[in-house]
C-alpha cells in the first residue's frame, strides 16, 4: 500500500511568544517523525495566504499546526479544524495577504492542485501572549507543552498512517 503524500507544517513567529508554538511542536516532532513514509515536514514556515497555499500543492493531506488567538480558553487548548470549518478570519492570515480560507478558494478556482478541504487539518494551539517580542513561550504554555506535544504527536502519526 502506497503512503500518502503528507505535509506537517509549523506555523508562527519565533519572537512573538506563544505565536512560536506551532514552529516549536513541528521541529520537536521532526526528530520524532522524520522517517515517517510518504511525510514531508517544514517545520518553521513563514509564509500565510496565497504564499502558504501555494507550498501545500502536490500532497493529498496536510497538517498545520499553529497558535490560535483564543483568549477564552486556557493556553495549550487543542482544537482540530479541517479547512472546510475555517471562516474567513480563521487561523493563517496577515496584512499583506488574504485569509487561508480565501486563499485556499482562489488556488482551487486557479486550478492549483490541493488536498481536498476534509484532508486539510489545522491543529489550533490556544494561545493568548502572542503579540509581545519574546523568543520564549509564556509559563502557561511551557507547563502546557508536555501534554501537548504528546497529544499532537499522536495525531500526527494518526493522519500519517492513514490511507
Amino acid at each position: 500500500m502506497r503512503a500518502v503524500r503528507t505535509l506537517l507544517v509549523g506555523l508562527g513567529n519565533p519572537i512573538l511568544g506563544d505565536d512560536g508554538i506551532g514552529i516549536r511542536l513541528t521541529q520537536d516532532l521532526a526528530a520524532e517523525h522524520g522517517r515517517t513514509a510518504g511525510l514531508e515536514i517544514l517545520a518553521d514556515c513563514p509564509a500565510a495566504g496565497l504564499d502558504l497555499v501555494e507550498r501545500l500543492a502536490g500532497y493529498e493531506r496536510v497538517l498545520l499546526i499553529d497558535a490560535l488567538d483564543a483568549p477564552d480558553l486556557p493556553p495549550g487548548t487543542l482544537l482540530h479544524l479541517d479547512a472546510g470549518g475555517l471562516g474567513p478570519a480563521a487561523t493563517t492570515s496577515h496584512v499583506h495577504g488574504m485569509d487561508f480560507a480565501a486563499a485556499l478558494e482562489v488556488a482551487r478556482q486557479a486550478g492549483l492542485p490541493l488536498p481536498a478541504a476534509s484532508e486539510i487539518h489545522v491543529l489550533g494551539i490556544a494561545a493568548r501572549e502572542t503579540h509581545d517580542f519574546s523568543q520564549t513561550l509564556s509559563s502557561a504554555m511551557e507547563q502546557a507543552y508536555p501534554s501537548l506535544r504528546v497529544t499532537v504527536s499522536s495525531q500526527v502519526e494518526a493522519l500519517a498512517r492513514l490511507c
